[in-house]
């Protein structure tokens, strides 16, 4: 059975779903509280039809009642398996089912009518983004991949800020510092030659004045922090999948250059060269940094890393109130409450339509970036922030249009009337 995009708004949703069942089994079965209801919206209607002199309000009521009670109430569905588009896809993902089984959930029932109504959202969704994506030619969808570029410019950013996490690497890059970029620094200046605001490592002018044993030693220990940087998801060699204009060599000295930057702002001291003086200590600090996270930077990542839990959250708590909005209407004897529902319902779950437009038009912003000279994916920031800030307004402006729509259709009804 498949529920959902993501395994976590999958889980939710289901979650959502069982508990409806419970709630509607408590509040129509094990209790009288269902029945008061339809019993005081009895009272109403009879006392409307009294009014009107009509019958036809008392059998109108009576038609909903039994249709609410043997098509709603009554009818339930057990939910096996599930597993969402993103698992049928063959996306790298965790499982439903795992997240399911993790929080108590195995196999439960739910309420037939919403199962229905939730697996053809479900369906719906996903057949708009499979028809919006037909021309792309990528190794990845949203369907196996959601934001897979905002992702890596996220992770990358945060691979480089951690600086060198291997203590060994640490220690071997702090002495290559003391046996051999303090000397090379020392005759870059004696010599006065070369810039020394961009000095690093790697330069060509610090590499030119190596020693061989240096020469050595820099080209082993750059590819090794290059390796660290990509041993837990390969995320800079995903970027060629991603990002155009990527080029391995020049992508590996400018990642080991940003890392030796970053390194030395959180460790100045252990990596100062004494014989290099005041000015020749800070030589890594020079020039915009493109990687520290400032807190518009964790807002906007936020956003990325949340948005499915977010709309998960939204998901359980609307299916879980289905009974609770189902006596309302009963009880207002007013199909429009439902209607408000199952449009608050539809909204939510668009909202991954959204995002997958979001996603084709982060593409294009990213290939720009690229062609303007911004090829790295941690040097794309600003991008990400675009991005995320229309995932949030898109949404909400969305929302609220409908909500005006809708009211300005009711007070045109309300004045025809008059």
């Amino acid at each position: 059975m498949i529920k959902g995009i993501t395994p976590i708004d999958a889980a939710f949703e289901v979650m959502g779903l069982v508990q409806a069942e419970n709630l509607m089994r408590f509040l129509f079965v094990e209790t009288l509280i269902g029945k008061a209801v339809f019993g005081v919206g009895f009272v109403l209607s009879l006392k409307s039809a009294m009014d009107a002199g009509s019958l036809r309000t008392v059998l109108i009521y009576a038609l909903m009642f039994f249709s609410v009670w043997f098509l709603v109430v009554m009818p339930k569905i057990r939910i096996g398996n599930v597993m969402c588009a993103m698992e049928q896809n063959g996306g790298r993902v965790g499982t439903t089912q795992e997240i399911l089984k993790n929080n108590g959930y195995g196999e439960g029932k739910t309420i037939l009518v919403l199962d229905v109504f939730s697996n053809a959202l479900t369906g719906l969704v996903k057949g708009m983004i499979v028809a919006m994506e037909r021309l792309h030619t990528g190794a990845t969808t949203y369907l196996t991949e959601p934001m897979a570029r905002s992702m890596l410019v996220i992770k990358t950013r945060r691979a480089l800020e951690a600086g060198i996490v291997d203590e060994q690497l640490r220690e071997r890059a702090v002495l290559f510092c003391q046996d051999h970029v303090g000397p090379a620094v020392r005759k870059i200046e004696e010599k006065g030659t070369g810039a020394l605001d961009d000095l690093w490592p790697g330069s060509r002018e610090v590499m030119a004045v190596y020693t061989n044993e240096g020469t050595e030693e820099w080209s082993a220990l750059s590819k090794e922090l290059f390796v660290m940087l990509d041993q837990k998801e390969q995320i800079f060699s995903k970027a060629f999948e991603y990002f155009e204009g990527y080029e391995d060599k020049a992508a590996q000295e400018r990642a080991v250059k940003e890392l030796f930057r970053q390194e030395f702002l959180r460790r100045a001291d252990q990596y100062a060269i004494k014989s290099w003086g005041m000015k020749k200590r800070n030589v890594f600090l020079q020039g915009p940094s493109v990687v520290g996270a400032d807190e518009w930077k964790k807002k906007n990542e936020w956003v990325f890393e949340n948005s499915a839990r977010v709309q998960g959250l939204l998901l359980f708590y609307g299916y879980s109130i289905f009974p609770v909005v189902l006596m309302a209407s009963v009880l207002l004897r007013s199909a429009v409450v439902l209607g408000v529902y199952a449009l608050a319902l539809v909204l939510v779950r668009g909202m991954t339509v959204m995002w997958a437009l979001m996603d084709q038009a982060a593409k294009v912003m990213f290939d720009m970036a690229g062609k303007s000279g911004a090829v790295f994916p941690w040097e794309m920031g600003q991008v990400n922030e675009c991005v995320a800030l229309a995932m949030v307004v898109f949404p909400v402006v969305t929302g609220v249009a409908m909500g005006i729509s809708m009211m300005k259709r009711k007070k045109g009804q309300q004045e025809g009337k008059r």
